[in-house]
């Protein structure tokens, strides 16, 4: 059974193959291979960075994966439990041949991955080629090398990480912001609540415990559709807004004392304004998603700001940011990449930073993405028995094409399988400006009802997300 690269590095449930120690000690000795082959008769043998989320599975998986390149003669650097941003931004620091990282970032507590980052923090292009070593060496155990490599602590380098995001970032005091956060019982726990205190703001801290488990009823994702645990626990702090963070501290979701939740085309307005002002955001122009509410390009063009949509996914945002040498980009889950010399990954904590000392010099959250007018827009999702492919399916083809005389002909839809989250069908419908949302949700709940039937799925009730209406709570009671 071959080993196989899915949407972001290796991802599946935690103690099934290849998600056990003994296969990522052959995954460890194949990279360790691959590595010693690119480093030719240098004299310094290679050098990876490695760490992990809270989930308890990585701690085998960590070791196995350390002990397969020991073995080929690579130096290991073990961060402990780190973040995947931070775990990229020490890669690049440090100049360190790859950086590995185990988790499953938004996904259950019952799944793990592995991520790959190259010496610059960026996502590794040449996956293929690796993929094929693993699986030979999968095949035939490799000869170990006649020089073991060392292992190395980094503790150190997560406290350079954390005084270096307090050093970046431009607002050397927020003093005046109250903030709660949601650091979904995993890696952010360990980085975002001490930035936040060093920056001087008031901080209370929920959901950061390795004890419990990981984006279980907490964190970004879960935010995302049942903002009221947050929204409570800012108004009995007396906080001003609750910043929710996934599993590995890649995405942001914000919410305020008034309830209202912010994404990231919310983050990438207020931030795009604010570099645009500042003479900094090159070519004038941010990369999005084909995800980004239609709202946002209208927005941001009365401001001379263009925007270069991308593929799905944010490997491909990553892709045209740093091969067109942008500043900006970010997908709506709340991703936010800026590419400002330092940070090659997307990282929720120095976004959160930055959008943080927005607020503190120019108001509040809510005045600041006012322009911002969303067209009406709902994600579904539905689990399915199987995944044939979209285009086959005559029925979906035929359904865009009525959606489009009910809500107009500047609608859009999107449909997808989630490369991250196992058999998992999604939906995206954005309506015209004159559409109501219980319209938008009718129609991608039509399609959800379709890929049932299509696929022999159960007949489940689709999960609808509302994606343009910021005060959720009310806009539900409302409804």
């Amino acid at each position: 059974m071959r080993v196989k690269f899915g949407a972001d590095g290796i991802r599946g449930i935690a103690g099934e193959w290849p998600l056990t120690p003994q296969a990522a000690r052959s995954i460890g000795s194949a990279l360790g291979q691959f590595l010693r082959r690119e480093s030719g008769d240098l004299t310094d043998p290679p050098h990876v960075i490695i760490g992990r989320d809270t989930r308890p599975s990585g701690i085998g998986l960590v070791r196995g994966l350390i002990h397969g390149l020991l073995s080929q003669g690579v130096d290991v650097t073990d961060l402990g439990i780190m973040t995947t941003p931070g775990i990229a931004y020490l890669t690049r620091h440090e100049h360190a041949s790859l950086g590995l990282i185990v988790s499953a970032s938004h996904n259950p507590p019952e799944y793990n991955g592995i991520k790959f980052v190259d010496s610059r923090g960026l996502r590794l292009r040449r996956e293929a080629e690796i993929e094929d070593m693993i699986n030979e060496s999968a095949a035939e155990e490799l000869e170990p090398s006649a020089n073991e490599g060392q292992q190395f602590s980094g503790q150190h380098l997560v406290e350079l990480y954390i005084q270096d995001q307090v050093r970046l970032c431009p607002f050397k005091s927020l003093q005046r912001l109250k903030l709660v956060l949601d650091c979904a019982n995993g890696a952010a726990s360990q980085t975002a609540p001490l930035v936040f205190k060093e920056l001087h703001a008031e901080v209370w801290v929920m959901n950061e415990s390795a004890e419990h488990k990981i984006n279980d009823r907490c964190g970004s994702e879960y935010v995302r559709q049942h903002p009221q645990d947050l929204i409570e626990a800012i108004r009995r702090c007396g906080a001003d807004y609750g910043f929710a963070f996934d599993g590995d501290g890649d995405r942001l979701v914000i919410v305020d004392k008034d309830g209202c939740m912010y994404d990231g085309d919310d983050f990438l307005f207020v931030l795009a304004r604010y570099f645009h002002e500042l003479g900094k955001l090159r070519d004038e122009t941010i990369v999005t998603t084909p995800m980004a509410n239609t709202g946002l390009k209208k927005a941001l063009s009365s401001w001379g700001i263009g925007t270069v949509p991308t593929e799905h996914g944010d490997k491909h945002l990553e892709a045209e940011i740093w091969n067109n040498n942008y500043l900006l980009g970010s997908e709506q889950v709340g991703n936010v990449i800026i590419n400002d010399g330092h940070h090659a990954a997307a990282d929720s904590l120095y976004a959160a930073m930055i959008i943080s000392g927005i607020i503190c010099d120019q108001g509040t959250l809510g005045d600041l993405v006012r322009p911002l007018q969303k067209h009406p827009q709902v994600l579904a999702s539905t689990h399915v028995a199987r995944m044939p492919p979209l285009e086959e399916i005559g029925p979906l083809q035929r359904q865009r094409e009525d959606m489009q005389a009910v809500l107009g002909e500047n609608s859009r839809v999107l449909a997808w399988y989630s490369g991250t989250e196992g058999r998992l069908f999604k939906t995206m419908v954005e309506g015209s400006p004159g559409n109501t949302l219980e319209q938008v949700q009718s129609e991608a709940v039509a399609i959800c009802r379709i890929i049932q039937r299509a696929t022999g799925s159960e007949a489940q009730e689709p999960t609808v997300l509302d994606l343009s209406t910021r005060n959720r709570v009310r806009s539900a009671v409302a409804g």
